[in-house]
């Protein structure tokens, strides 16, 4: 299903910046793609989810792994239920005291889950067993600094693309992004260096 389809059978006006958005991060999930993934950074209220929803639903992955702050995810959670194939029982949510119901075996069937930083940074979790065809981290920028747990626990996550979506991708300093190149799996030897900069802003970022 194309991005046109998806966002009228979902009830939304087709945009033209979430429809290049797309497309662009369908490229970045291509097979030769280093780094697969990368950083969506529009501004609030243009539309982040849809895009990725999209994205998911047009290259649909057997395990792709959503990692909220616990404020948005039931707003998640409901535009899954409404605008995606996989119903409420195929997105559940591995946060609180509910995920003592889960097993590894049960999260593995599941195309979508969702959970909070708050789990993810606890690093020994069945979040962290699976190995996941694709991760995408919400309000990413809770990502920059790389001395806590919720960093620690996201460079643990074993993944295939990262997907980093932050309307302020740089925070108070070039140090935040380079935590999230961090997260990217990027060396740091190259991010560090001036000239390498403007190279990956424009193939990493949109």
């Amino acid at each position: 299903m194309n991005y046109n389809s998806f966002v009228k059978q979902a009830g939304y006006d087709a945009k033209t910046h979430q429809s290049d958005a797309v497309e662009w991060c369908l490229n970045r999930e291509r097979e030769t793609a280093n780094h697969k993934g990368g950083i969506l950074a529009d501004e609030m209220g243009l539309g982040k989810t849809i895009t990725m929803l999209a994205v998911i639903q047009a290259r649909p992955k057997n395990h792709t792994l959503i990692v909220l702050p616990l404020v948005i995810l039931r707003q998640w959670y409901e535009t899954i239920r409404l605008t995606c194939r996989y119903n409420a029982y195929n997105a559940p949510i591995y946060h609180g005291s509910d995920k003592v119901l889960y097993t590894k075996e049960f999260l593995e069937r599941c195309p979508i889950i969702l959970t909070t930083y708050g789990e993810m940074s606890k690093q020994k979790t069945l979040l962290h067993e699976i190995s996941w065809n694709r991760v995408l981290f919400d309000e990413a920028h809770h990502l920059r600094n790389p001395k806590t747990k919720q960093h620690l626990g996201a460079l643990t996550l074993k993944r295939e693309s990262t997907w980093l979506i932050t309307g302020t991708p740089i925070q108070n300093s070039r140090k935040d992004l380079f935590s999230l190149f961090a997260v990217m799996g990027m060396d740091p030897a190259y991010y560090v260096q001036e000239a390498n900069i403007l190279v990956i802003r424009k193939e990493y970022m949109l």
